[in-house]
């Protein structure tokens, strides 16, 4: 049996998380962007919001929204303020931020939960 790593995983992940955004009009700008102050899986556009968002997978339907610990969503906040500045399409504060979670389960059903944190 083929054994699909952890990284490789939460590749297919991400990028299942992508097509979903898509089907749903949403533009992707980044996929794992990073800095050195963290890590952000998916940044993506719709009308005037910069949506950040953490793509987790889980076996069970259980919609425990504290998979994401304090301490990783300081880390992407971090990260997504740090986008912004340096940014030079969006550091004009005409676009508002918004940070979502999908949790995508077995058998492929994708939760996407807007205005998480």
């Amino acid at each position: 049996m083929l054994k699909i790593s952890d990284h490789n995983s939460g590749l297919i992940y991400e990028k299942l998380a992508i097509c979903f955004l898509k089907f749903k009009l949403y533009k992707i700008l980044y996929q794992r962007y990073k800095s050195y102050t963290g890590e952000i899986d998916i940044i993506a556009k719709k009308n005037k919001t910069i949506i950040f968002i953490e793509v987790k997978y889980r076996k069970n339907l259980n919609y425990n929204y504290d998979i994401v610990t304090k301490r990783q969503i300081n880390r992407i906040k971090r990260t997504a303020l740090l986008y912004m500045v340096t940014s030079k399409k969006f550091s004009n504060n005409k676009f508002d931020m918004r940070f979502d979670l999908i949790i995508i389960h077995s058998y492929f059903l994708v939760n996407h939960i807007k205005n998480v944190w």
